[in-house]
């Protein structure tokens, strides 16, 4: 049967007019369940995953759902990804049974399903989902007005993807050596110039005691410069500030580029290494913790543990909290949008709906999201019950930190589910191994300054845009974002003068050419519509 293709289909194909759809797309002949059905799920290929025909969480969905698993692949990166499946629907090729892991938006899951590629599931989560049903009645009323929004005319296209906010959601997690702050009778810095003094004085007072200057004040990535920005002004790098409902774009203010100014000093300084714009992470980890065990950097950024070597303690370093209100207008902790998308369908290909949608329900099992997130349960994590770092009960005891990273443990990533502090966080440790209770240290202060830092009352996160709309910004959004943050490095390091009022002006015109008003416009809408 044709069917017409919506408006989204036609932006990011540039054409125009009627394509032909994807599959049968009409009524399907159930098999019977207690038949080892085989189901194709198409997902993005992680590249940390080293098969996922033989992996542990491939056996443990097969075994839960009581299916075969066979795959097909999308590209990792979410605007590829969306591409293939576009290009698929367009060529009337057959889909997988199941779509996993691709984000989509309320607007764009609701053209797909009206278009007839995947199918309602509302018929069927009474009966064959009782574990999403349940997940979704333990969540806040946002997360279940976030759900029945894209519930449209009692039809249900897909199942959410929601990850509730945790230790490690600061946009800027910063970590200062306090072995040295003590050896130099410092405290912890609270304003700009306190920390400029403080990086002074771990560059010339030879705080690791090895009678060398051969220590590094500050090393790390953008994420340093967007912590000195929110001493001056609100700056979520991902969304645009809004205040009584009106948005506004921090980056042509004065105080953003008087961050750059300050940021940039830093580093003519050689307060804020210049290696900090050079560096891969890797070389960066060996200077934070190198091998000799000789400390060279006074603070950094990221996540502590990917940022130390496995043989690091993590005994010198605390958590830093976010800078004090420089301007009346900053003073910000900023918190990551926690996400919450689509990423769960059934398409009209599929012979097997009933089949399909126990599977998806697996998904929404409390273990289900642990083993996602962990690896093979008694491989990498035991049950076991106690706190986590938010301070928040949790059951899953990490026995190898590594099966997180995919190999064959697991798909290396979310692909479905409501990940909760309950079954997404581990309990802190007991374990006698130094940097294992340092982390869990180190997690905890990141989740009391998350939670006691100031934040803005308003937020444009989680803005769900119109096909239009996501046109726009799918169109516009990527390149203008790299631009920003590209100069942001290139004002702090000195390749660009950000005192040059020519080289500011210059950066702020080719924003406008790229669309960053436009992109604002449609985020306004979005935001109106609640």
């Amino acid at each position: 049967m044709k069917k017409r293709m919506v408006s989204l289909f036609l932006a990011l194909l540039m054409t125009a007019g009627l394509l032909t759809g994807c599959g049968g797309g009409g009524s399907k002949t159930p098999t019977d369940p207690s038949d080892v059905v085989t189901l194709k799920v198409g997902l993005p290929m992680k590249a940390l995953v080293s098969d996922y025909k033989n992996n542990d969480f491939t056996r443990y969905l097969e075994e839960k759902a009581g299916v075969k698993l066979d795959f097909m692949y999308f590209s990792d990166v979410a605007s590829e990804a969306t591409q293939q499946l576009t290009l698929m629907c367009a060529a009337n090729e057959e889909l997988p049974d199941v779509i996993l892991g691709l984000p989509f938006s309320y607007y764009r899951m609701i053209d797909y399903g009206d278009a007839g590629y995947f199918i309602d599931l509302a018929p069927y989560i009474d009966e064959y989902a009782p574990n999403y049903k349940s997940q979704l009645e333990k969540q806040s009323d946002d997360i279940k007005g976030y759900v029945a929004k894209g519930i449209r005319d009692g039809h249900q296209y897909g199942l959410p993807r929601i990850i509730n906010p945790a230790f490690d959601d600061l946009q800027s997690p910063m970590y200062i050596n306090k072995t040295w702050l003590d050896a130099l009778g410092l405290e912890i810095p609270t304003t700009l110039e306190e920390l400029r003094n403080v990086l002074n004085l771990f560059k010339t007072a030879d705080p690791n005691k090895n009678g060398q200057e051969d220590e590094i004040p500050m090393l790390g990535n953008r994420s340093i410069i967007n912590y000195l920005i929110n001493a001056y002004i609100l700056y979520d790098e991902s969304v645009f500030n809004v205040t009584d409902g009106q948005l506004w774009d921090p980056v042509p203010t004065q105080e953003f580029r008087d961050a750059l100014i300050f940021a940039n000093q830093l580093v003519q300084d050689g307060l804020y290494s210049k290696m900090s714009f050079t560096l891969s992470q890797n070389e960066m980890r060996n200077l934070i913790s190198p091998a000799e065990g000789i400390a060279r950097v006074g603070v950094f950024v990221g996540n502590h543990d990917s940022m130390t070597n496995v043989t690091d303690e993590l005994k010198d370093f605390v958590a830093m909290p976010a800078l004090e209100d420089a301007t009346g207008k900053g003073g910000y902790t900023v918190v990551k949008e926690s996400p919450r998308d689509w990423t769960a369908f059934v398409t009209a290909d599929c012979e097997n709906p009933e089949a399909a949608i126990r599977f998806l329900d697996v998904f929404y099992m409390d273990e289900t999201v642990t083993c996602q997130r962990h690896g093979t349960k008694d491989v990498y994590w035991v049950y076991q019950e106690g706190k986590n770092a938010c301070g928040t009960d949790s059951y899953a005891k990490i026995i190898d930190a590594s099966g997180a990273w995919g190999g064959d443990s697991n798909w290396c990533g979310n692909m479905a589910g409501i990940c909760t502090q309950w079954n997404y966080l581990p309990v802190l440790s007991d374990d006698v191994n130094t940097r294992i209770l340092n982390s869990n240290r180190l997690a905890s202060e990141q989740w009391q300054i998350l939670v006691s830092g100031k934040q803005p009352t308003e937020r444009t996160i989680n803005l769900t845009y119109t096909d239009e709309e996501f046109a726009v910004k799918d169109e516009k959004s990527a390149g203008v974002d790299r631009t920003i943050q590209e100069t942001i490095m290139e004002f702090a390091s000195g390749v660009k003068d950000p005192n040059d009022d020519a080289t500011w002006n210059a950066f702020l015109a080719d924003l406008e050419k790229m669309g960053r008003s436009e992109l604002m416009q449609i985020a306004q809408s979005a935001y109106s519509r609640g």
